[in-house]
């Protein structure tokens, strides 16, 4: 979500939902990440993820044998690792969230 809503004021309101070719792109950005997370557990499927770029944090679920699993990173060089592969997802997703927000509230680029 992004961090300020239109008039500057912290963003409270509803998540932004990214559908058909915005949520693929961000998905391709997302590849990376994916495949950085894939190289610390091979095997694994990502379930959901949350990045916190301001504590900086990486929160996951994971599904591999047995029952899904939170992972939580908060330091380190494998957070280190893995936010290099947030930049372009991040910038995307940053764009793409205020487009939506400028979009439900009736207002175009």
């Amino acid at each position: 979500m992004p961090k300020t809503d239109a008039t500057g004021c912290p963003f409270a309101g509803p998540g932004v939902d990214l559908f058909g070719e915005a949520a693929e792109e961000a998905f391709r950005l997302a590849g990376p990440l994916l495949m950085a997370l894939a190289a610390f557990e091979p095997g694994i499927a990502v379930r959901s993820l949350a990045i916190d770029l301001d504590k900086p944090r990486l929160t996951a679920t994971l599904h591999a044998e047995g029952r899904p699993r939170v992972v939580r990173i908060d330091a380190g060089p494998a957070l280190t690792r893995l936010l290099i592969e947030t930049t372009a997802l991040a910038l995307y997703l940053a764009e793409a969230a205020g487009l939506a927000l400028a979009a439900r509230e009736g207002r175009t680029g």
